[in-house]
């Protein structure tokens, strides 16, 4: 599980806690596969989603969708419930949306200036 947190010591204003680190690095390592990604861009847009509609944004079948939020589930990025057969999934912990929701914001920002 992926720890995400706050540095408890800085020091010159330059070190962190060297978990809080590992646990960003991690973060970014998981984001650097394009599906995994693309299912975390959806989820910050999204309050929770179940599979079915993550197949259908992504394009991809349930066990390739569901192989990349089982790695993201048990990295502790995602949560997820169960809803009659359903399962649906959300972003955890809430530091983790907000600098997704604030990374993809600038992307879509940067887009929207190159438009015009």
């Amino acid at each position: 599980m992926i720890d995400f947190a706050m540095p408890e010591q800085r020091v010159d204003g330059d070190t962190f806690q060297r978990e809080s680190l590992e646990g960003w690095a991690e973060m970014f390592g998981l984001m650097a596969d394009r599906t995994r990604l693309r299912i975390l861009f959806h989820l910050s847009r999204n309050e929770e989603l179940h599979v079915g509609a993550l197949c259908e944004k992504l394009g991809q079948s349930q066990p390739a969708v569901s192989h990349h939020l089982s790695r993201l589930r048990e990295a502790g990025v995602l949560t997820a419930r169960r809803d009659g057969k359903q399962r649906f999934y959300r972003l955890m912990p809430q530091r983790c949306r907000d600098v997704l929701e604030a990374a993809f914001q600038g992307l879509e920002d940067a887009q929207t200036k190159a438009c015009n």
